[in-house]
């Protein structure tokens, strides 16, 4: 398993949202450890659930700044958000049907490549709207 590293390219220019970012981030890669180290079903299937809940909270934090600023790209936006957590869903419904160490690596690879995507493509979309109302 590896880390997956923050780097600058993924900011978006707003400290609180960065933050999460990065925290988001150290989970996955507490998750990952989880799975190479082959913990327990119950430590994973936990560092997993808090992956999700930790998706909605973040989530939650940029829907209501693109509600507060009138974000021009909201409705697209808050859709990549629902289409993740409806993804998630599906995904940890089907965890009894393999292994819950390839199940987790699956399911961390998936969330990484989406990340890194919605990072470089759909926030960078609101960082000029965040920025021109003041938030850094």
């Amino acid at each position: 398993m590896k880390n997956f590293e923050w780097i600058p390219d993924y900011s978006v220019n707003v400290k609180l949202i960065d933050d999460q970012h990065k925290y988001f981030i150290s989970l996955l890669n507490e998750a990952y450890g989880f799975v190479a180290e082959k913990r327990s079903s119950e430590d994973i299937l936990n560092i997993l659930g808090k992956i999700h809940d930790y998706a909605v909270l973040h989530f939650k934090t940029e829907e209501e700044y693109f509600d507060k600023f009138d974000f021009e790209g909201t409705a697209e936006h808050k859709a990549a958000h629902k289409g993740l957590l409806s993804q998630l869903d599906k995904l940890i419904a089907k965890k009894d049907s393999t292994d819950v160490y390839t199940f987790g690596a699956e399911l961390l690879d998936f969330l990484e490549d989406w990340l890194v995507h919605h990072l470089d493509y759909m926030d960078k979309k609101y960082v000029k709207c965040f920025n021109d109302h003041g938030l850094y």
